[in-house]
């Protein structure tokens, strides 16, 4: 885990981002805003604003070297399953 100060908002931006890790980011804040701002911004699989929240129903995932895809909820699904398309011609 990683604190540091920083002098603005891009500062801190580069700052995070400059990473080979991408499982989750946390951001503490009560402006809105500017909460909204960092999680479009911040290339994490996860974004935890003001607090931790995880549930079963909630995706889990990573990106980088934090993995791909998602575990949990329904979006996990699709890592266990196949699309197939069978056509079939209709006899007269």
């Amino acid at each position: 885990m990683n604190i540091l100060s920083f002098t603005n908002d891009n500062e801190v931006l580069k700052l995070a981002n400059d990473t080979d890790a991408g499982l989750t980011a946390y951001v503490f804040t009560r402006d809105l805003a500017r909460a909204e701002h960092f999680s479009a911004k911040l290339r994490f699989g996860e974004i935890q604003i003001n607090g931790v929240k995880y549930g079963i129903d909630l995706p889990h995932g990573g990106i980088r070297q934090s993995g791909l895809g998602c575990d949990c909820s329904y979006l996990a699904l699709h890592d266990y399953l196949a699309t197939k398309r069978v056509s079939r011609a209709l006899a007269n």
